[in-house]
C-alpha cells in the first residue's frame, strides 16, 4: 500500500509511506538497513536477492530532498517505510500540456494484470481513444480476429504462455 499526504502545517512538504505484509524487520536491526550493505538479516539476501544498496541510496536521495526517512515494523507481520520531501509548487509548468487528439482511436491494451489495464484505460479514454483490453495473447488473437481495425496496441511483454513479443511477432508461444 503506498500513501501520500502533505505535513500539518507545510504545504510544500509530503510524507509517504509504503507498506508490506513481509517478514518484517526486529527492531534492533531497523537503523542499520540503512546502512550500505547492511541487511536486517543475512539469510535474506540469498533467499530473497538484493545488495543492501536501496535504502541507502534512498536515503541520500531523500536527504537532498531535505526530507528524513524512518520504518516501522513488526516481525512476522509486515513493515511501512516512511519519508518526507519537500517538494515546493512550480512556478510555472515544466511544459505546457501536450494536447492530443485520440478521438475515435481504437487501442488494443493486452496484459494478464487488470490494475495496469485499468491505468492505461484512465489516461486515453478522457483524450478520447477507445479502449479494447485483453488480458492474455489468446484474447487479444480472439479481438484481432473480429477484424477491429486497432491503429495501437500496448502490450505487455512478460505475460504467462504468450508474451507481448510473441503475439507482435506472430511466434507460436513455447511450453513453460
Amino acid at each position: 500500500m503506498i500513501r501520500v499526504r502533505n505535513v500539518a502545517g507545510r504545504p510544500d512538504m509530503l510524507q509517504f509511506s509504503v507498506s508490506d505484509t513481509g517478514i518484517g524487520i526486529a527492531i534492533d536491526k531497523q537503523e542499520s538497513i540503512f546502512e550500505a550493505f547492511s541487511q536486517a538479516d543475512g539469510s535474506t539476501t540469498r533467499k530473497f536477492g538484493g545488495t543492501g544498496l536501496g535504502l541507502t541510496i534512498t536515503r541520500r536521495l531523500v536527504s537532498l530532498m531535505e526530507g528524513e526517512i524512518w520504518v516501522e515494523s513488526t516481525e512476522g507481520k509486515g513493515s511501512t517505510f516512511f519519508f518526507t520531501a519537500l517538494l515546493p509548487e512550480a512556478a510555472q509548468a515544466v511544459r505546457p500540456d501536450i494536447l492530443v487528439d485520440l478521438r475515435n482511436l481504437k487501442i488494443l491494451v493486452v496484459d494478464d494484470i487488470q490494475i495496469n489495464r485499468t491505468i492505461i484505460r484512465k489516461y486515453l479514454e478522457p483524450l478520447g481513444a477507445e479502449i479494447f483490453e485483453a488480458e492474455s495473447g489468446v484474447q487479444a488473437l480472439a479481438l484481432l480476429e473480429q477484424a477491429i481495425p486497432f491503429r495501437l496496441a500496448l502490450l505487455d511483454c512478460q505475460m504467462p504462455l504468450m508474451d507481448g513479443l510473441e503475439l507482435s511477432t506472430g511466434y507460436a508461444p513455447t511450453p513453460r
